[in-house]
């Protein structure tokens, strides 16, 4: 999946979650928390997308590299996880609960959906052992 399809289907699924999160905010989330769970959605959101970009351009420049690619764009939405968190935890003490697990929920939702297409991506050049050309798109 191109990275703008991907990016079109994240922003679609995270509507999905906003959506379920705005009717579900009286019985779920203390008052005024509502805006805190959006953000720590949005950000676990594109905090996903851009870690899935890092990797879907790093399997196109250079296969061989994949784990670095992954390690990397793992750490860097992690970094991003672990500023929010914090700053959120230690500033607005009072919506850290319900930012901390709105932002993890989303983050294992975006994970889990970022590791399927990505396994998808990879199926065809692990099934041949390589690539003929670097310029070769698997089928997705």
């Amino acid at each position: 999946m191109s990275i703008s399809k991907y990016t079109m289907v994240s922003i679609g699924i995270l509507a999905l979650l906003l959506a379920a999160a705005y009717l579900l905010r009286d019985a779920l989330l203390p008052p005024g928390s509502l805006p805190w769970v959006v953000g720590a959605m949005v950000l676990s959101a594109t905090s996903g997308i851009v870690a899935y970009a890092i990797v879907y351009t790093g399997i196109e420049k250079k296969i061989t590299l994949f784990t670095s690619y992954v390690t990397g764009s793992m750490l860097l939405k992690m970094m991003i996880g672990i500023m929010g968190v914090t700053l959120v935890a230690l500033k607005f003490k009072q919506y850290a609960t319900p930012f901390v697990l709105g932002y993890f929920f989303c983050y294992f939702i975006f994970t889990s959906f970022e590791v399927y297409w990505l396994m998808r991506k990879l199926r065809p050049i692990s099934k041949n052992g390589s690539r003929e050309t670097q310029d070769e798109e698997p089928n997705t």
